[in-house]
């Protein structure tokens, strides 16, 4: 939209050009996606520098025509249709590619390196991503998020001096190699010296903290954490964190705040609030949580990591604006004045894009990250404005400029970004961009601050490991009126047709689903017919999800079939409809789920006749009216490797068969707990029926019902491995451990209708659920694929060995 994303600007550039450089530009099949830092960018970030490449060899018409021919009568694969445009294999061709980055960034490489680099003191290696370091008031500690591949990103608080204790340990331990074998070579020390960890806040129950900033206490930390709101969306919101002692306290609650920086009087914090497709400037008080906004954003004015400036009621921050980010300094008003913040724009007007401010302590100076001359270096700016300070009503070009000199800090050959200075003034801390991860840095201000001097200017001509020259104008789509707003209504209706299908020990059936509904899912309605085995569940149904509305609601319609085909189960044919409602709220790590819903239906004709044929008897086939209530509670609890997922669900159904009223109870309560790839589950099950049995009691075998809701056929409980009817009665407990969560399941259960618990039905097997959730946009329903096998071990259908297979839609 703006011509400003990352193959227009250093981002792209820095990646290629780090990535030739230390030997790990991805190879053509690895630009699908590897499994190292930031490799799952390469099929973007090298995959369209290779389009634009062969475009300036071919012309911009030849991606044209290469999907021409992919696209034409002739049937062609992706390789033929290439080389017909470009001369040669896509994999011999982006083989060209790389020599020619590798060729320019060597090229870059030494024109840096003959000015001079300078990228200060290596504090700490990393392989992974690196969040912004933040110093504690007196500078004896840094705080710092550390990114793991597979895992939840913690805080981490170091020392910030040398670990003294563990560089002797090393030493010691050097000497004790050399005295077993003094021929023996000891490893050189390449990585940098040791820190002390002091203090570690991992992710809890999935989610990780970021953002770190020290109070001016030096006891707390402002944190920022992605909080669940009611609907199940996320949203940043502020914490408090003391390392001492691990304490935790919640500041905002659904604020949207992020990119927060305590105030010299430790009782407020800026930061910014994104919402609605816009980033405001905002004021929060630390104890009660209130935001205020300082400057409202706009789609295309978004502000970013605002910072306080020492001695002043004023604070600095990047800005996005019309697709470039500048610095401004935002002078606040006094409390009560009625007063607009004035603005200072801190950075020359010379088209480079700035960012990540930090004032210097004293607050007469801010450094930040400059991408003047094609690399982003740590850049230094005066914090006085000599003209007054402007009000405009939108930032525009009516802040008072910056006419002093900016100072080039680092020279470096990716990117220095991040920089935070120490708050005792003897240096500056800032991450460091590699192939592998961003490393932590420290520029002395003794020794190394201002000797690069000014910045320089890479050869666009080295393009793709450079950026383009200022003449270049990136495409950009056309500038349009915006429609005025309209209804979205039921919006447009997709439709598909699914085949459905399934074998289980009762027998085997298949059919068709009909889907139709909105791309975004407000409504959905799912229609199926099938047919099969007696001992299958056969018959129609059709189900209508409205989820426009809070409440979502359900209407649905059906006939189901299913005959017993052993044991004392009686025959269960249902024909009748269904409707209800279900809220669901997300409250921290826990979703909670509460459903209602009423049934009224007739029970089938049994024993061969058909109802369609005897009026009389489909007139007096008993009736069977139901209401019915759920609710059902899950939390996701993490810390560190190890997860526990607590579950309660609780059904309560009551109504009248055939004249005669009876209630039932199920209770279900679960618990998976994991460490790393590993997982054990448990359920266990209690339900009774009080009143009258027959059609109500409890029913064990065969598989899920699926052409309606389960609440209305509660009695019912699949267990593909047995026949229908297998086991019946009124009073039902049930036990499930299974090994894993993913993949194939082993798995042991154990059923007892026995009221005594005397007399249990047991079986082992192995089971492996495929689960896909909605997809409106592709016009899909929910979709389950079951595959399994089991060995029975009792009475009845003992040492029996059966398999089961299954597809099934959801609505």
């Amino acid at each position: 939209l703006t011509g400003a994303g990352r193959p227009h600007g250093t981002a792209r550039p820095a990646f290629l050009r780090l990535r030739a450089l230390e030997g790990r530009l991805p190879s053509y099949r690895e630009m699908s996606g590897a499994g190292g830092y930031q490799d799952m960018a390469a099929a973007y970030l090298a995959g369209s520098a290779f389009v634009e490449w062969l475009m300036a060899r071919e012309g911009e018409e030849s991606l044209q025509h290469l999907w021409r021919r992919l696209s034409a009568r002739e049937v062609r694969s992706f390789d033929e249709a290439f080389e017909g445009v470009y001369g040669g294999p896509p994999v011999e061709l982006y083989g060209r590619f790389t020599v020619d980055l590798v060729e320019g960034s060597l090229a870059l490489r030494d024109s840096l390196e003959g000015a001079g680099l300078h990228e200060g003191e290596l504090i700490h290696l990393r392989r992974w991503h690196t969040g912004d370091p933040a110093l504690s008031p007196d500078g004896e500690r840094v705080v710092v998020e550390l990114h793991r591949r597979d895992e939840p990103s913690a805080l981490v608080v170091w020392s910030t001096e040398v670990d003294e204790e563990a560089l002797e340990r090393r030493a010691e331990a050097r000497e004790r190699l050399l005295e077993r074998d003094p021929d023996d070579v000891p490893a050189v020390e390449w990585r940098p010296p040791p820190r002390r960890e002091l203090a570690r806040l991992s992710a809890r129950d999935g989610r990780s903290f970021t953002e770190p900033r020290f109070l001016p206490d030096g006891e707390r930390v402002l944190v920022v954490r992605w909080e669940p709101l009611g609907d199940g969306s996320l949203r940043p919101d502020l914490h408090l964190w003391r390392p001492e002692s691990g304490e935790v306290r919640r500041v905002t609650r659904g604020a949207a705040v992020r990119s927060a920086d305590p105030a010299p009087d430790g009782e407020r914090a800026v930061g910014v609030r994104c919402a609605w497709g816009s980033c405001d400037l905002v004021k929060v008080t630390l104890a009660t949580g209130r935001v205020e906004v300082i400057l409202p954003g706009t789609p295309d004015r978004t502000f970013h990591r605002p910072r306080w400036v020492p001695g002043r009621e004023a604070v600095v921050a990047a800005v996005q604006d019309h697709g470039r980010w500048r610095v401004v300094r935002v002078d606040l008003p006094e409390p009560g004045s009625g007063s607009d913040p004035g603005l200072h724009w801190l950075d020359p007007d010379d088209g480079a894009n700035r960012y990540d401010p930090a004032p210097l302590p004293g607050g007469a100076e801010v450094v930040v990250v400059s991408e003047l001359g094609g690399v982003p270096n740590l850049e230094v700016l005066s914090m006085d404005s000599p003209a007054p300070s402007l009000v405009p009503p939108a930032l525009g070009d009516g802040g008072a400029r910056q006419a002093t000199t900016p100072r080039t800090l680092t020279r470096v050959l990716g990117a220095a970004v991040a920089p935070e200075p120490d708050p005792t003034g003897t240096g500056i801390w800032f991450l460091n961009l590699h192939s592998r991860g961003l490393d932590i840095r420290r520029i002395d201000a003794a020794d190394e601050v201002d000797v690069a001097g000014e910045a320089v200017h890479l050869d666009p001509g080295r393009w793709p490991v450079a950026p383009r020259g200022p003449d270049h104008v990136p495409p950009t789509f056309a500038v349009e009126p915006v429609p005025a707003p309209s209804s979205y209504g039921r919006g447009p209706t997709r439709v598909n047709v699914l085949g459905v299908g399934a074998r289980d020990a009762g027998g085997a059936y298949g059919g068709a689903a009909l889907f139709l509904g909105d791309p975004v899912g407000r409504w959905s309605l799912v229609g199926q017919a099938r047919f099969g085995d007696a001992g299958s569940w056969t018959g129609a149904g059709a189900s209508l999800a409205i989820r426009g509305v809070r409440p979502s609601l359900l209407v649905e319609g059906f006939g189901v079939r299913q005959e017993a085909a052993a044991g004392p189960g009686t025959d269960l044919r249902l024909d009748g409809a269904a409707a209800g409602a279900e809220l669901t709220h997300v409250v921290g790590p826990g979703r909670y789920t509460f459903r209602l819903l009423g049934s009224a239906a007739r029970i089938g004709a049994s024993d061969g006749q058909d109802p369609a044929q005897d009026p009389d008897q489909a007139a007096s086939s008993p009736r069977r009216v139901l209401a019915a209530a759920e609710a059902s509670a899950e939390a996701r609890l993490r810390r560190g490797g190890v997860r526990l997922t607590p579950a309660l669900d609780l059904h309560v159904a009551g109504g009248e068969t055939d004249g005669e009223t009876w209630s039932r109870l199920i209770t279900r309560t679960g618990l998976l707990m994991g460490l790393g790839p590993f997982s054990v589950t448990g359920d266990a099950v209690y339900g009774r029926l009080d009143g009258p049995a027959g059609f109500e009691r409890f029913r064990i075998g065969g598989g899920e019902v699926g052409l309606v809701d389960s609440a209305v056929l509660s009695q019912v409980i699949p267990v593909p491995a047995a026949p229908p009817g297998l086991l019946a009665g009124e009073r039902l407990a049930m036990g499930r451990v299974a090994l894993g969560s993913a993949g194939p399941t082993p798995f042991f259960q154990a059923i007892s209708l026995d009221p005594r618990r005397s007399e249990w039905w047991r079986m082992v097997g192995v089971e492996q659920r495929l689960t896909l959730p909605a997809t409106p946009q592709l016009a899909l329903p929910g979709l389950e694929l079951t595959l399994g096998v089991a060995h029975t071990l009792d009475e009845p259908f003992r040492n029996r060995t059966r398999g089961w297979v299954g597809l099934n839609v959801r609505p």
